[in-house]
């Protein structure tokens, strides 16, 4: 194996394990309730920029491998932008929701028969039921587990 050889086999592994690398900024994004305010969306956006130019950079060079990796992580690095938008635009229409209508966590009319909307209803009766049961608990790494696992149980049809 020539050092070539080696150092594209070792830019292959560590970038690809990039990849797997953002999975957990995606779920910190996902479970975020605060609208994903703590993450920077100029930052992913670099990220993402940085990825493409580089991919582009490849393509005209002719090194298929080099853009297929940067591509993959461009992938990843616009599904976090992506979430985090979703994010703070839900938590936006949330709390606007929320103040035009008392704090109720009614959904509007039009959305209430609708797929999206029975959905929706039955994410905000468990997160209701989630809350209601860790009422005064002092925030902890125990409670946090509890509620983690009081969600994973609901996403998996196991209510208690």
């Amino acid at each position: 194996m020539t050092l070539q050889d080696f150092s594209l086999t070792a830019f292959t592994i560590l970038n690809g394990g990039r990849i797997v690398a953002y999975f957990p900024q995606m779920i910190c994004v996902c479970r975020d309730r605060t609208g994903a305010s703590s993450v920077s969306t100029t930052t992913w956006a670099m990220f993402c920029s940085a990825n493409l130019a580089t991919v582009f950079y490849a393509l005209t060079t002719g090194d298929r491998i080099v853009a297929g990796v940067f591509g993959l992580n461009a992938i990843a690095c616009t599904v976090i932008l992506a979430l985090i938008i979703r994010k703070r635009m839900t938590y936006a229409s949330s709390k606007s929701h929320g103040a035009d209508h008392g704090h109720s966590r009614q959904m509007p009319a039009s959305r209430q028969f609708t797929l999206a909307g029975l959905w929706a209803r039955l994410r905000l009766a468990a997160e209701d039921r989630i809350a209601a049961r860790h009422a005064g608990d002092r925030w902890s790494d125990t409670v946090e587990r509890e509620i983690n696992t009081d969600w994973r149980d609901y996403r998996c049809g196991r209510l208690h």
